[in-house]
């Protein structure tokens, strides 16, 4: 590890954000809330600053599980994405939004759920779609590398 690197909670400028909620960062180096679900929200607010200057961000990684609000319900094993206002939500059929990760627990709406962060690299944008001929979910994902090359992928549940 480089001396220059940072492991853990981040301490940022504070935009628009929520405790509990999903947190991207700006070209300004500010903390956000992401404003759709195809947009990166790599961070969990942990806490902000009575002034709002600041806030605390939990940097998501496969490493840890984390907790986040939820929209809607959830059950153990169920794909979370972005609900686009800061909040997890369960991954619908055909749903198009970044993957957060995997419900650990089962969850209701506004429920800081617990889930596992998916270890893939940001931004993993796909579809979830049900096989005609077995009825099993698949989720055909796209992930964009430095060079904005894409590479498509198909991830089967439960595997």
């Amino acid at each position: 590890m480089n001396s220059d690197c940072v492991a853990g909670v981040r301490r940022l400028p504070a935009g628009n954000v929520t405790a509990g909620r999903l947190a991207r960062l700006t070209a300004e180096g500010v903390a956000e809330a992401p404003t759709n679900g195809l947009q990166a929200a790599p961070y969990v607010v942990a806490d902000v600053a009575a002034s709002g200057a600041l806030c605390d961000c939990v940097p998501l990684t496969g490493g840890a599980n984390a907790r986040c609000e939820l929209a809607g319900s959830c059950e153990p094993g169920d794909w979370l994405v972005s609900a686009g206002d800061g909040r997890v939500t369960k991954g619908e059929a055909g749903c198009a939004a970044c993957l957060i990760g995997i419900a650990e627990e089962a969850g209701a709406e506004g429920q800081r759920v617990l889930f596992r962060p998916h270890a893939g690299m940001l931004p993993a944008l796909g579809v979830r779609v049900q096989h005609p001929g077995t009825n099993k979910w698949h989720r055909v994902v796209g992930t964009l590398n430095e060079a904005g090359e894409l590479t498509l992928g198909v991830e089967t549940e439960g595997v």
